[in-house]
């Protein structure tokens, strides 16, 4: 279990996405795209974020080609900390 909890975000029955949050405390959020530009992703957040209100630190880890994601975090008050580069040797 990586997660310390995974919530589906719903309008009445209908799945409008989901949010989670890992053990490290990384959050994730996704949105179908009839859904986005409606404000439920910000709401899922805090109410993500209030939800785990002992947590001091949140991360979101974002692929830099992910505009959309970039900017709806930096809105919310997140900074950018780093990119990670990884190499793993074979053999």
């Amino acid at each position: 279990k990586p997660h310390k909890t995974w919530d589906l975000i719903l309008s009445g029955d209908e799945i409008m996405g989901a949010v989670y949050l890992s053990k490290q405390n990384e959050i994730g959020l996704f949105l179908f795209k009839k859904y986005r530009g409606r404000g439920a992703g910000k709401k899922a957040l805090w109410l993500l974020m209030k939800k785990h209100k002992k947590v001091t630190r949140f991360l979101a880890n974002i692929n830099p080609k992910n505009t959309p994601s970039i900017i709806f975090f930096k809105d919310q008050g997140f900074a950018h900390i780093q990119n990670t580069y990884e190499l793993r040797k074979r053999g």
